[in-house]
């Protein structure tokens, strides 16, 4: 006879273990190629006059902080000045 408990167990199981390794499986896919190589990867939320605009991803450094520039544009947000930055496909500026 077939235990069906253990095997949705041993499925969850796994399920979760994949659940816990998808951030570091992302990092490995994309990842932080910028010059100085102790920079975090955060994802928060833009809002521009009270108004919310979803998630902007931004790097975090010793002295800088980057916001993803297409973020930026798409809420109405144009920066001609400030330090840009390529990582991968992405292009970031300073907001310092």
């Amino acid at each position: 006879m077939l235990d069906r408990s253990s095997s949705i167990g041993r499925d969850v199981s796994v399920a979760t273990r994949l659940l816990r390794a998808l951030p570091a499986i992302w990092l490995l896919i994309h990842p932080c190629t910028s010059a100085a190589s102790n920079e975090q990867r955060a994802v928060l939320r833009l809002r521009v006059n009270e108004v919310e605009h979803g998630d902007l991803l931004v790097l975090i450094g010793a002295k800088d902080v980057l916001a993803r520039l297409t973020e930026l544009n798409q809420a109405g947000i144009k920066s001609s000045s400030g330090e840009q930055l390529t990582v991968g496909k992405d292009s970031f500026v300073s907001l310092a």
